[in-house]
């Protein structure tokens, strides 16, 4: 029976594995709305005092523009993007397409004439290009309009024409370690066997 017992001991302790629970959250670093209330507007957006987790927690990252105004088909109505160094000019308003750095705009509306559209466009960033835009625990955003995009005032309003900008990311954390169910199968198999051996000693 010493050999029982010592195999009881062996199933409650040789298997000691345990699963490690993995937890994804979707954090907003920075998410404004400014008017434009002046032909050729400029924007600046800052956020400051941002706790960042380390480079190997964050998956990605999403930056969305949105935004309406006197855009149109003239190519010399531009918008200049300037993420922290990532920079883009866009132009042409007129066409639809996929997102992406570099791509054309997630979807375009026009509204009520050709001088009234709104868009959004979203930039996707790799978990090590978020780390590099926010390690300093800053964000700093920058739009800047040509002259030729106007500010819209439609009837009833003192200004229609908007800049949109939100910057989020995913970050994943671990959990409490969790037994695993074979781990908590052989534990429950060395009790029982421990038990028994319990009562073949009193009898």
């Amino acid at each position: 029976m010493k050999r029982f017992y010592m195999l009881a001991l062996a199933l409650m302790f040789t298997t000691n594995s345990e699963a490690t629970t993995i937890t994804t959250n979707e954090c907003v670093a920075m998410s404004y709305r400014d008017w434009q209330y002046k032909d050729g507007q400029d924007f600046y957006f800052n956020k400051k005092g941002l706790d960042v987790p380390s480079a190997s927690e964050i998956l990605g990252g999403t930056f969305t523009l949105k935004a309406r105004g006197d855009y149109g088909t003239d190519k010399r109505e531009t918008l200049r993007l300037d993420i922290e160094g990532f920079k883009e000019t866009i132009g042409a308003f007129n066409s639809n397409g996929s997102g992406g750095k570099g791509g054309p705009f997630d979807f375009v509306t026009v509204h009520n004439s050709a001088n009234d559209y709104e868009f959004q466009k979203t930039y996707y960033f790799t978990g090590a290009e978020v780390y590099n835009l926010l390690a300093d625990g800053m964000l700093n955003i920058a739009v800047k309009l040509s002259n030729r995009v106007g500010a819209n005032r439609l009837p009833g309003y003192t200004v229609s024409s908007y800049m949109d900008v939100e910057f989020a990311y995913v970050c994943a954390t671990e959990g409490t370690p969790v037994p695993e169910p074979a781990t908590v199968t052989m534990l429950g198999l060395g009790l029982i066997a421990i038990g028994a051996y319990g009562r073949y000693r009193k009898n």
